[in-house]
């Protein structure tokens, strides 16, 4: 899957990721308004999925790696464990 997220600059991501983590807050605190209805009129709205936001979160911040690795970290594909500097003991 390309990251539609790369095309934008590090400004709007910063932006972005800050809006993501608000509405990742806002979610956690459990207030969502679903419906209302005032005066005889009545409106609905629906707060985007934990999954989803999770999602553009993980999209955003692969984004920022591309964009400037050194301050965001880069980007790993795979890990590889090193245990040569352990000390093995004898076992008995």
């Amino acid at each position: 899957m390309l990251n539609p997220y790369i095309s934008l600059t590090e400004a709007e991501l910063l932006d972005q990721r800050a809006d993501t983590l608000a509405e990742l807050k806002r979610i956690r605190g459990g207030i969502q308004l679903t419906a209302s209805g005032i005066g005889g009129k009545s409106f609905s709205y629906a707060r985007e999925r934990l999954d989803a936001l999770r999602e553009d979160l993980q999209l955003t911040l692969t984004a920022l790696q591309a964009k400037n690795p050194t301050k965001y970290g880069g980007i790993v594909r795979e890990t590889f464990a090193d245990f040569s500097g352990t000390t093995s003991y004898p076992v008995g």
